[in-house]
Parts: structure tokens; sequence; C-alpha cells
């Protein structure tokens, strides 16, 4: 599936987006239409997408937001870039985020059960009431260069 495609689909409040495959390095927010689907997913408060398995290495999407409860559970996003994005609420329980830029961005109250986050760039991500506590390859120097409190 093309990033315009996978867009269209977010933007349609599709609920069911299991197992979807982006190529690798796919410029979501270049595409005209990402910031008006942002927009569109942040007035529907009642739309929870349903991502898992989702297939995106090294995905581009800075500033991306998916709505509180989406599911993003086994997804592969390492090596994205997905910072000042709001995943705050999703769960992102055994995603595989190693090498993800995950600068600045907001995962208040995420699921982080099992997420691979093996040499993830956290700096300044907002980590206050995720669950942390099972996370592989979470280092003290990743802590300590986020907000948890």
């Amino acid at each position: 599936m093309d990033g315009k495609e996978f867009l269209d689909k977010l933007s349609h409040f599709e609920p069911d987006l299991q197992r979807i495959c982006l190529q690798y390095g796919t410029r979501l927010f270049e595409l005209p239409e990402f910031k008006g689907t942002m927009e569109r997913l942040r007035g529907n408060v009642g739309y929870t997408p349903n991502l898992e398995r989702l297939r995106a290495p090294g995905l581009i999407a800075p500033r991306l937001y998916l709505p509180p409860q989406s599911i993003l559970s086994e997804t592969v996003l390492s090596e994205t870039v997905l910072s000042d994005a709001d995943l705050s609420g999703t769960n992102l329980r055994g995603a595989y985020l190693r090498g993800a830029d995950l600068q600045w961005a907001g995962l208040f109250d995420a699921d982080l059960s099992g997420t691979n986050l093996r040499e993830a760039h956290l700096f300044m991500a907002d980590l206050r009431g995720a669950h942390i506590e099972l996370a592989i390859g979470l280092t003290k120097e990743q802590l300590d260069s986020c907000r948890r409190r």
C-alpha cells in the first residue's frame, strides 16, 4: 500500500487496518493529504484505528497524530522518524521501534510493554504515565533524556 492510500483510509475512519505494509522510507508528511488527515483525526474523538502488525520501517511522519486507544501492537516501526508525533494513550505493546526518532513525541499513558526501544531517540519524549516496565532495550540514558514527571 502506498502512503496516499494509507492516509485515505485513516481520513475515512476505517477501523480495521491490520497487517498493512508501507514501503521502506514512506514520506507521509510530504503528501498533500497529511495535514488534513491529521486535523480530521484530531476532530474525531470516537475513532480508534486498529493498526496491529503494521509494517512501516523507515516511515517518515513527524507530527503524526493517532487517537488515544489506537492499536499499534506488534508493529514494525524501526528507523522511523516520528519526532513530535502524538501517540498518547496508544497501545504499542510488542512494537519494534529500534532506532526510531521519537524526540519530543507524546507517549503520555502509552502502553510500551514489550516494545523494543533499543537505540531509539527519546530526547524530551513525554513518557508520563507510560507503561515502560517491560520495554526492551530501554536505557538509563534514554530515560534521563525524556520527560517522565
